[in-house]
């Protein structure tokens, strides 16, 4: 369509909305007759501002209509707002809309047995996130990793298009003459799947045939120590995962390499400072 076609529309419709919000002497059936008329003025107001009145009734109403709308909408996903919000100390913490007391609530983990699904959940997690952060001093073995169609790709396929970037940091700091490693401390259950996950990322220098290296297949103490002390910079992270198991993923892919449907729905990570009093500061307070 041509633009001065659009434009002949629009200028169309200036008339039509003049000719609606007008009044028509002759169409109306407000006739006041003499009597009104000999009256002040400030009787009847109105009357001068006929256009003005029309135009404001117009607006509100598609005001009163939007406000409805949106009142319909913000009742129906009241129950899934959530924020993240830091506090002056720099720690985070997840808060949820409370509709009974009409405020924002902090979310704590409830208190319930662990089941068969929850420990397979926390290992699929901790899998995930080793894939994900951990980087070995071999490029094309990465690449194996991180290429789509591998387990990291199977596990959150929906959220891999927003990882690319921190593939790319990746490959940057491989080529650096870095590797990482991941220290996991805690997985805690929040609700409805949601977990939240602390742990640490540990950068290490490495050479050409000589790696820095600690035994952290059990992830000890002793691994932690060596770690801290080798790392050339550590991060401290807090992440919030929504994981399932997603019964659709039924893909030939799928059954070799995930075989339980594994599925990460959302992921958010936020960086924390390493503060005096944190429970993973003292590796003698942390359980083997």
């Amino acid at each position: 369509m041509k633009i001065g076609a659009v434009f002949s529309k629009i200028f169309s419709f200036i008339p039509k909305f003049y000719a609606l919000i007008s009044y028509k002497d002759k169409e109306s059936m407000d006739h006041l007759e003499a009597y009104p008329e000999r009256l002040h003025v400030r009787a009847l107001p109105e009357r001068r501002y006929l256009k003005a009145s029309r135009v404001l009734v117009i607006f509100a109403l598609v005001s009163l209509s939007l406000n409805i709308l949106l009142a319909i909408l913000f009742m129906h996903n009241a129950s899934h707002v959530s924020a993240t919000i830091t506090r002056p100390d720099g720690s985070s913490h997840l808060y949820t809309l409370d509709m009974f007391q009409r405020k924002m609530r902090q979310v704590e983990g409830p208190r319930r047995w662990w089941g068969m699904e929850d420990l397979v959940l926390q290992n699929m997690i901790t899998e995930y996130l080793t894939l994900r952060y951990t980087i070995l001093p071999n490029e094309s073995e990465m690449e194996k990793r991180w290429r789509p169609g591998g387990k990291l790709f199977l596990y959150a396929q929906k959220l891999y298009e927003g990882w690319l970037p921190e593939r790319s940091n990746g490959v940057l700091l491989l080529r650096s003459g870095y590797i990482q490693e991941i220290y996991i401390y805690s997985i805690q259950y929040v609700f409805s799947n949601l977990y939240r996950v602390y742990f640490d990322l540990f950068r290490l220098p490495y050479q050409r045939g000589e790696v820095v290296a600690c035994n952290c297949l059990n992830k000890t103490k002793e691994c932690l120590d060596c770690l801290r002390e080798k790392a050339k910079s550590t991060q401290r992270m807090m992440v919030y995962m929504r994981v399932d198991f997603d019964a659709e993923m039924s893909t030939r892919e799928n059954i070799i390499e995930n075989p339980l449907r594994f599925n990460v729905q959302t992921f958010t990570a936020y960086p924390q400072g390493i503060r005096k009093g944190d429970p993973w500061t003292d590796v003698d307070l942390i359980k083997d």
